[in-house]
């Protein structure tokens, strides 16, 4: 087996998902994974990183053995409200009076310097417009002439305190981390379908949005929305266990969407229940509320961003995407064309799938950025704390 090895570990809030990888002059090829229940880490927060490392340890032993590949240090990838993505602004005066790459990374470091405090760890820094003298141009102007550039970039970081805590509980468990990663930027880069679109990756505990304008990441966000919001109304509303919850929603998934006002009744039972005759209708309304709730509140937070920059589609990824009104109710409310994707070029059919978007989004990024290329306010503050009162 040739070229470098890969690790990449997508920690979720359901689970902890990890993709074997190699690659070989540009070319990725998965070779194996291990998936285990989440532990430790509650929608986008640590919540017992010794759990959190346990966990991330047992899936990357699946991993490495259905892959025959050695263990190597680990790229990262995770979201949650810890997360800090925000558009900046840095200006530097050309070295020789012509811009160089030397200058777009001066430039880069400026925008950082002016947004981003000491105790974050930048993860990300994309650019996304260029201004060379006052003037917007297209692309980068490299080789062009001129006594002032201005790069505007969108920066994500990680609180430093987050990556060490982390880091220093998976240190004894032989767990070495290469790089972290915000799965909203990852993930999105192995979907983005053409210059405008905004791509939504909806899991369990978090729903990681990228919106591209030009294709350019220009606002990416990781939100505490998902599909244990749906399980949680599920088993109040029906009296049972996440489990059977989850079992129960995953059912009505593929159920045909002509059933209600034919009083029809599921068998729901469960090994151990008896009684779970459930009346369609009435977990027709409890879903369907909650999906309708969850995708109004993400496009209230969005709708801003696509006002300014537009997009003109949804790719909507992720586990919970499955779930057909998701769908129904994101073209409806979002009022554009809607796109179930997964990640599949180059992919084998058993990993092309919407929950792995993450995951192989991680492998792909860190194989990009072995072959040199860059790693890729107040309103945005507001929505979190009315979302943290809500929920």
């Amino acid at each position: 087996m040739t070229g470098k090895y890969i690790l990449g570990v997508d920690i979720g809030t359901s689970a902890v998902k990890v993709l074997a990888a190699t690659t070989d002059n540009g070319h990725t090829r998965v070779r194996g994974s291990g998936t285990v229940p989440g532990a430790g880490f509650t929608k986008g927060a640590v919540t017992d990183a010794a759990a959190l490392a346990a966990a991330i340890r047992a899936a990357i032993d699946c991993a490495v053995m259905a892959a025959a590949v050695p263990q190597t240090p680990v790229h990262l990838g995770l979201g949650g409200l810890d997360i800090v993505s925000q558009n900046s602004i840095g200006s530097v005066v050309p070295a020789a009076g012509m811009v160089t790459g030397a200058d777009i990374e001066r430039a880069c470091g400026a925008a950082t310097v002016v947004a981003v405090n000491d105790d974050q760890r930048i993860l990300h820094v994309l650019p996304i417009g260029y201004w060379l003298d006052g003037k917007p141009v297209a692309e980068a102007p490299l080789g062009k002439s001129g006594q002032r550039l201005e790069v505007e970039t969108h920066i994500v970081s990680l609180p430093r305190s987050l990556a060490d805590e982390i880091t220093v509980a998976l240190a004894p468990r032989g767990i070495t981390v290469a790089s972290f990663f915000a799965n909203a930027v990852v993930g999105a880069s192995v979907l983005a379908d053409g210059p405008s679109c905004l791509v939504m990756d909806i899991g369990a505990g978090l729903t990681d949005l990228a919106l591209y304008s030009g294709g350019k990441i220009v606002l990416s966000a990781s939100v505490p929305l998902g599909g244990d919001y749906i399980t949680a109304d599920i088993m109040q509303g029906l009296e049972i266990g996440k489990l059977h919850g989850e079992e129960i929603k995953r059912y009505y998934a593929k159920l045909g969407r002509d059933l209600s006002g034919r009083d029809v009744v599921l068998d729901c039972n469960d090994f151990g229940t008896t009684d779970k005759q459930v009346d369609y209708d009435f977990l027709h309304k409890i879903v369907e509320s909650r999906v309708e709730e969850i995708v109004s509140l993400l496009h209230a937070f969005v709708e801003p961003a696509i006002s300014r920059y537009g997009a003109e589609k949804i790719l909507l990824t992720g586990g919970s995407s499955l779930l057909p009104s998701v769908g129904e109710w994101t073209e409806r409310i979002f009022l554009r064309p809607v796109k179930l994707a997964a990640p599949g070029d180059g992919l084998p059919a058993e990993y092309s799938h919407p929950a792995n978007t993450a995951s192989y989004g991680l492998v792909e990024y860190a194989a990009r950025l072995d072959l040199g290329e860059k790693a890729g306010g107040g309103p945005v503050r507001s929505f979190f704390k009315k979302l943290r009162q809500l929920i």
